[in-house]
């Protein structure tokens, strides 16, 4: 799934709306459970990979979610999502696909630009109505969630297939299937981690479709507690600019040397 650069913009926004279910690209319930037991708490961490094969086509997206508390961390890596570019199109899927959000109820918002090293703060006033909740209410999700119609209930299928450690946690592989009537069939595997007591998160999810759609989850550096407090700072060396422009070389971008 290629997005060209003219998309991008509107992509970024997009993917920092999304709730989490969403943005790792699988949506289903009986896959997400391991990450959304995660997400319940009101402190944690982790960093994602997720690949995703449509089409024929692999493209790639990374990120990171960081929570203490009343503070959130969000990063995203979008580059592996788009196509070839060149000259000035390049420099903006450059800076416009790797950005993070630092945010605080009723304080200003940061936007981290990760490739110029630069930041924007917005402050309250300048947000309101523009930014959605970008930390849903899990709970709430779950009960928005429109109920299937009658006979159309998922049939779910879960087996023990084996075991395997990732990044040293014992985890144990079950091969899930989702059948809904009349509708797509999801077939897939699961990584339960077994050293996070009852959270059990899923480290590794792959996911396949019907149509032979594939996506792979990683989750790495899982972490149910308070983050290190350097997620909710500004990087070191990054540099404050005031708008949109001050993120662009404009020598670059005029063909200057």
């Amino acid at each position: 799934m290629r997005v060209s650069i003219i998309t991008l913009g509107i992509l970024a926004a997009l993917v920092l709306s999304m709730p989490a279910s969403a943005t790792f690209m699988v949506g289903e319930q009986h896959f997400d459970a391991g990450t959304m037991r995660v997400m319940r708490t009101t402190t944690f961490f982790f960093e994602y990979v997720t690949t995703m094969t449509e089409d024929g086509e692999t493209s790639v997206m990374k990120g990171l979610f960081a929570q203490n508390v009343d503070r959130t961390r969000v990063d995203t890596d979008i580059r592996g999502m788009l196509g070839d570019a060149e000259g000035q199109e390049a420099m903006f899927a450059q800076i416009m696909g790797y950005t993070g959000v630092i945010m605080k109820p009723e304080s200003d918002t940061i936007t981290l630009y990760h490739v110029p090293e630069k930041y924007i703060i917005l402050h309250p006033e300048e947000l309101e109505g523009e930014i959605p909740d970008m930390m849903p209410d899990i709970e709430e999700m779950a009960k928005a969630t429109p109920k299937p119609e009658e006979g159309k209930e998922p049939i779910v299928t879960k087996e023990k297939i084996g075991e395997e450690k990732i990044d040293g946690h014992p985890c144990i592989i079950y091969a899930i299937t989702v059948t809904i009537p009349d509708e797509d069939t999801l077939a897939g595997m699961v990584w339960e981690a077994q050293d996070y007591g009852d959270y059990k998160p899923h480290l590794k999810i792959i996911v396949t479709h019907d149509n032979g759609d594939e996506h792979l989850i990683e989750f790495h550096n899982v972490k149910v507690g308070k983050p290190d407090a350097i997620w909710f700072n500004i990087p070191e060396g990054y540099v404050e600019v005031k708008d949109m422009m001050g993120l662009f070389d404009m020598s670059a971008m005029m063909g200057g040397g």
